[in-house]
């Protein structure tokens, strides 16, 4: 009789053990074995330790686990660079959320899928199984289209050991390099462009001297030719030089200088840049007209905005034809004030529209290079505006002429 019950206890006690081991074999770690030694007889009490100990051991190392997953999964998703990881199949076993947005996917859409069923890139098909098939790290340039517009991808891989079997996956890195091709494709064109035109004043001051020495220096009035073209070139080319200068110190700065900015009437900065434009205005019979609000204020580095309307009214003086008027108005509209230079000349085509605050874009080059233009005008002018936090804008018709703005936010800084 009683060793029929403490066999019937062994065997409650046995079952209740299985149902705990049961449940941590499902990732519950919430049984405590402790508990059943209380209803079970000294022999298994050492084995309901020994199972104790092991759970305690498995929650302690599951938690470490769960924690340094979830840190893998946010240092994944908070990459820039995209991440894929496929098997020796070309199955796709993890992709992070920079990945996905490249592939137009999600990880629960990829994973599982081949490299073919799930990327439709032919380019990063044959990457990564060129990857797998040599067994050793390979890079290349990719390139993506998402929404219309184009990405150029820089895609890294190494291979990715998976087990003890042998079998190697990989794992892939994608990084846009988009912006950094742009930038090295910008600053190719710009010395392309500087040393064109340090070219054309150079070789004609190379020529002058030239015909200088070869003795047309005897002849007053040819010395004189010479020599006056000397100085237009030499005047050219200090002009070019210190807009490159002033051109590079704006972008090397993501703003002015807030010690810089002053509150100022822009009736007063109208006025100062008439003074400035005049002498070049009269001699082409062109009118400066002031429109402005005695009161209207701006916060700003002043001698900027000086520079860019200067820039704005030369332009303007070389592009309208005599007896023209040139109109600087001032308006106050929402949170920003608008700065308007408008003239009556030949206006802008609207297919060089888009670009014409690029460095070095000419829409009539000859014309520019007769009026001594550097080129560089309006991309300083963009960049003025850009420092303040505003940004530059123009309305053209052909034959009518053009008006080109300056926004600029109330305050920024």
């Amino acid at each position: 009789m009683i060793k029929d019950l403490l066999r019937r206890s062994q065997h409650r006690v046995i079952a209740t053990l299985i149902s705990y081991i049961q449940q941590i074999g499902k990732g519950d770690f919430r049984p405590n074995f402790v508990a059943v030694t209380r209803d079970s007889d000294s022999t298994l009490v050492p084995l309901i330790d020994a199972l104790e100990e092991m759970r305690k051991n498995l929650s302690s190392t599951y938690h470490n686990l769960t924690l340094r997953g979830a840190e893998y999964e946010t240092l994944l998703s908070s990459m820039q660079q995209g991440v894929i990881a496929v098997d020796a199949e070309e199955r796709i076993i993890k992709l992070n959320s920079a990945a996905a947005r490249f592939l137009n996917l999600t990880d629960m859409h990829a994973r599982g899928r081949s490299i073919v069923e799930a990327f439709h890139h032919a380019g990063l098909e044959r990457f990564v199984r060129a990857v797998l098939k040599s067994n050793s790290f390979s890079e290349t340039e990719l390139v993506f289209v998402m929404q219309e517009r184009e990405f150029i991808v820089q895609a890294s891989a190494q291979p990715l050991a998976l087990d003890n079997s042998g079998k190697r996956g990989a794992v892939v890195v994608l990084h846009d390099i988009s912006r950094l091709k742009r930038l090295e494709e910008l600053r190719k064109e710009f010395v392309s462009n500087v040393s064109h035109e340090l070219k054309t004043p150079i070789t004609s001051i190379k020529g002058s001297v030239e015909t200088l020495l070869d003795g047309a220096y005897r002849n007053p009035a040819d010395a004189l030719k010479f020599l006056e073209m000397i100085a237009r070139h030499t005047d050219r080319l200090d002009k070019l030089i210190e807009s490159i200068l002033s051109l590079a110190r704006l972008e090397s700065e993501a703003k002015v200088d807030a010690h810089n900015f002053e509150e100022f009437k822009i009736d007063d900065i109208f006025q100062s840049v008439q003074q400035i434009c005049r002498d070049r205005a009269l001699a082409r019979g062109i009118q400066l007209e002031l429109t402005c609000p005695p009161e209207l204020m701006l916060q700003a580095d002043r001698m900027l905005v000086e520079q860019a309307l200067v820039n704005l009214v030369n332009n303007a003086i070389d592009y309208s034809d005599p007896r023209g008027v040139i109109q600087l108005l001032a308006i106050s509209e929402d949170d920003e004030i608008i700065l308007s230079v408008k003239d009556n000349g030949i206006g802008i085509e609207s297919k060089h529209l888009p670009r014409i605050f690029e460095r070095f874009y000419r829409v009539d080059q000859a014309r520019d290079r007769k009026s001594g233009g550097t080129g560089l005008g309006l991309a300083i002018v963009k960049h003025i505006c850009q420092v303040h936090g505003g940004y530059p804008s123009v309305e053209s018709v052909p034959g009518k002429g053009s008006t080109f703005k300056i926004h600029m936010p109330r305050h920024y800084f």
